[in-house]
């Protein structure tokens, strides 16, 4: 356990701003919390061996396409840094704000993607959409 990911305030900050962001959204077709996504994305992260930036990326992946563009993308680099907002935006089919996804481009490619190796395989590659 001692290779865990600390996860320190950033984190909570991210969790927070996520549920703030998507607010009031429900998954697709039922009536899930669009947070239940976000934090399965995050966790999903963190089992494979991401980083805190990586996580936080993962909580955040669907902010800019989804919630407000551009001007979202400049919000989590002020609040999270630019590792953070390189990850969601590589993780993001368009930075213009509320565009409708395509089939599995972006972040659904992106960070749903098996790692290349074992189970804490290429954790950066899944997280940033290298292809395995």
């Amino acid at each position: 356990m001692s290779n865990a990911t600390a996860l320190t305030e950033r984190f909570d900050r991210a969790l927070l701003y996520a549920t703030h962001v998507h607010g009031g959204q429900v998954r697709k077709g039922t009536s899930t919390p669009y947070v239940a996504h976000l934090l399965a994305v995050g966790a999903t992260v963190l089992e494979y061996g991401g980083s805190e930036d990586m996580a936080i990326a993962g909580l955040l992946h669907d902010a800019v396409e989804d919630q407000g563009g551009e001007p979202r993308l400049a919000d989590i680099r002020n609040r999270f840094g630019d590792g953070v907002a390189d990850i969601v935006l590589a993780c993001s089919d368009s930075a213009s704000a509320n565009q409708p996804k395509g089939g599995m481009a972006g972040s659904q490619a992106t960070l749903h993607r098996p790692p290349r190796q074992g189970r804490r395989g290429n954790a950066a590659g899944v997280a940033v959409g290298q292809n395995p």
